[in-house]
């Protein structure tokens, strides 16, 4: 598990752009985690994954929940988590990451009562269950993944209407339950909130140049308060932060395009390829170079 400045570990932001064309996230991702593999991390939206090999355990907040191959799983966003193979294991998994808030709200109206019930309902919670242990669920999910992977005309109106399905079937299951850790975990804590609009800014935006007291104004706090609450929340300072960010734009970017390196670095906010590739080698392990050829084998 990474540690942050203070040798604590502390949960990563995963920022999944939403595609143009809806607010529903339509995006699908295969990943493969061996033992201790994984980072606890959190999203800025819904995780639907699919086990289809393996077996471990995922860690949810403060709490274990076995999962083997046929495991579904349904994670809220900003729920802080990690997948943990068995020793000498290989996990592989599929994965549909939904902003099923943007949805609800797209659907019912961005004020509607609905809206609000239902995203409250499915907020800090997990879902894991098995295909035998609910079959229609399953089969649901398969279909989400099927219509996903051929997109047929009006793939993305069948998807939205299978995904509200799924949605409302989730919050009818939590109405009467406490979020995951019993409500009481420590994040997303109200600091973390004071700092949520400039993560969500750096996440949306990461190659635009800001400062940080600029950071600090959107949070209606000082720039001291802001770096020290930013550090207790993110467990390292906002430049970290920043450059972690525009280094995962930039690891999408080599693996699916063939930019040279200088316009990806460009691309995701960097002003030189030399400070590009320090910081891709201090964060990734491996330069940019190396890093494109192990993602495409």
């Amino acid at each position: 598990m990474r540690t942050g400045t203070k040798g604590k570990a502390g949960p990563e932001y995963r920022y999944y752009e939403i595609p143009p064309g809806g607010k529903a996230l339509l995006l699908t991702k295969e990943g493969i985690y061996k033992e201790e593999a994984d980072v606890l991390h959190f999203h800025n939206v819904l995780e639907i994954g699919y086990c289809y090999q393996g077996t471990g355990y995922m860690l949810l907040q403060d709490e274990k929940a076995d999962f083997s191959d046929g495991t579904f799983t349904l994670i809220s966003e900003k729920l802080p988590h990690m997948t943990i193979s068995d020793s000498g294991v290989f996990g592989g998994w599929k994965y549909l990451f939904v902003d099923a808030e943007g949805l609800l709200k797209e659907l019912y109206g961005e004020t509607s009562p609905m809206a609000r019930q239902l995203i409250g309902r499915i907020r800090g919670h997990a879902w894991l269950f098995s295909s035998g242990e609910e079959k229609d669920n399953g089969d649901l999910i398969f279909q989400m993944f099927k219509v996903m992977k051929e997109q047929r005309p009006y793939y993305r109106e069948e998807f939205k209407g299978l995904m509200m399905t799924l949605l409302v079937r989730m919050a009818a299951r939590f109405s009467k339950e406490e979020p995951a850790g019993g409500g009481k975990s420590a994040w997303p804590s109200r600091n973390s909130m004071i700092i949520s609009r400039a993560v969500d800014y750096i996440s949306k935006v990461p190659e635009r140049p800001v400062k940080i007291e600029e950071l600090a104004k959107m949070c209606h706090i000082s720039e001291t308060h802001f770096r020290r609450v930013f550090g207790e929340c993110m467990q390292m300072t906002p430049v970290e932060y920043i450059n972690r960010v525009r280094i995962r734009r930039a690891c999408d970017a080599l693996e699916r395009t063939n930019f040279s390196i200088g316009d990806i670095a460009a691309g995701a906010g960097f002003g030189t390829v030399s400070t590009f590739n320090r910081n891709f080698r201090q964060i990734m392990g491996v330069s940019p170079q190396e890093w494109r050829k192990r993602a495409r084998k």
